[in-house]
């Protein structure tokens, strides 16, 4: 992982193209710390909905019914969709 002080002059065109061989972190002056890494479409996805309040209450939401009514285990779930 290489570490780059973001008061050098680095182009972003710079940053993105030495991610795509190793991960950078990017340190700012007052000590708060950013990682530039490549991702594909499916990490951007996973990335997306670990920062989404609303997925996060829809899962709540979930676990709080699965709680009060049960869950279903799998070989249940396929014979209620008609999965073999």
């Amino acid at each position: 992982m290489k570490t780059v002080d973001l008061q050098d002059k680095a182009t972003v065109v710079d940053l993105v193209e030495q991610a795509k061989r190793e991960p950078i972190l990017l340190r700012e002056q007052g000590g708060r710390s950013f990682v530039l890494i490549e991702i594909d479409g499916e990490d951007a996805d996973t990335l997306a909905l670990a920062d989404s309040v609303e997925f996060h209450e829809l899962l709540e939401r979930s676990r709080e019914r699965g709680r009060r009514e049960g869950w279903l285990s799998t070989h249940q779930l396929r014979e209620q969709l008609g999965i073999k």
